[in-house]
């Protein structure tokens, strides 16, 4: 496909608020596959059987989400905000802190909007094909093809680290029956930096680039189902969901962008520090919905988030 089908493609991209736009060969990105399977082995996982569930799939490619693939288009969109960095006038020691990209609107349908407007223009410009729209909601090895579109590279904390904008990125993908000449990868390093493994408080990885979700904070607020021991409870410190500790301390984070993308913005659903009784107040699922409509926070359910947060209050 021609070089400006591809100008095209990056244009309208940036237009809709991404950072970027590359292109992968749908082939299976060389020992990704072998690297997640040796993941899932270890046990790293953790309660995640959904990982488990599609392993093979994933593995093996995208040719079973989209038969006669060619090509993965990646796009990277940043989720920063320079506010994240300047509390509230009312914050007091008793907030609880949220990771930056649940402050605003879940991204899965912030970014799935965009990437439904973006397939209009790459269908108008080169018809006949097939295009499939995927927002971390379809079993791919997104970072290893964003690492194979030559996008950023898989840093020590096991994050794409990309060239523009580190880790405080989103990425999506668009798979399509079209076959469009690949970007080539750009080596990327993290040198002898480990600030970020140094960082961590729950010393949850086990070597650069390998995370053992089970004692990620992230996991532990969000996606663990069963109930939290005292240790893990306290463990997670100041936060109620997500942890954005290992890309704080990264300099590859050390001044990016703002976002382009306004729902993304802080305080359109939460701010990064909040008063708990945000989270409590809700008494039904329904007021717990309402509150956080459109949020990323709705993953953890309100009977989860509200009793692994009194614990926390309790253990103060």
């Amino acid at each position: 496909m021609s070089i400006n089908f591809k100008n095209i493609l990056r244009a309208r991209a940036l237009e809709l608020g991404f950072l970027d736009a590359r292109v992968a060969s749908a082939a299976p990105p060389p020992a990704a596959g072998a690297a997640y399977h040796d993941w899932l082995a270890a046990g790293h996982h953790g309660e995640m059987s959904y990982m488990e569930r599609l392993s093979a799939k994933r593995a093996a490619g995208v040719e079973h989400i989209l038969p006669g693939v060619k090509s993965v288009i990646v796009l990277a969109a940043s989720y920063y905000y320079p506010e994240h960095e300047t509390p509230p006038a009312n914050t007091t020691p008793a907030t609880v802190r949220v990771a930056r990209y649940a402050l605003g609107q879940d991204y899965h349908y912030v970014l799935k909007d965009r990437l439904v407007d973006l397939i209009q223009t790459l269908d108008a410009n080169h018809p006949g094909h097939q295009w499939r729209a995927c927002t971390d909601s379809a079993p791919l090895l997104e970072r290893a093809y964003a690492a194979a579109s030559g996008l950023g590279f898989i840093g020590k904390n096991a994050m794409l680290i990309t060239w523009m904008q580190g880790s405080y990125t989103l990425l999506a993908e668009i798979l399509t029956t079209a076959e469009i000449e690949p970007d080539p990868p750009r080596d990327g390093t993290c040198g002898n930096c480990t600030r970020c493994l140094d960082a961590c408080p729950t010393q949850a990885f086990t070597g650069p680039g390998v995370l053992d979700a089970r004692k990620c904070i992230s996991y532990l607020t969000i996606e663990k189902k069963t109930e939290l021991p005292d240790a893990e409870s306290q463990a997670t410190g100041e936060w109620a969901f997500g942890c954005d500790i290992c890309q704080d301390v990264c300099p590859y984070n050390k001044a990016p962008e703002q976002s382009q993308i306004p729902d993304f913005a802080p305080g359109t659903i939460v701010n990064a520090r909040e008063q708990p009784e945000t989270f409590l107040a809700p008494q039904t699922n329904s007021q717990f919905e309402r509150r956080f409509k459109s949020s990323p926070i709705l993953r953890a359910g309100k009977k989860r988030l509200q009793a692994r947060l009194k614990k926390k209050l309790e253990n103060r």
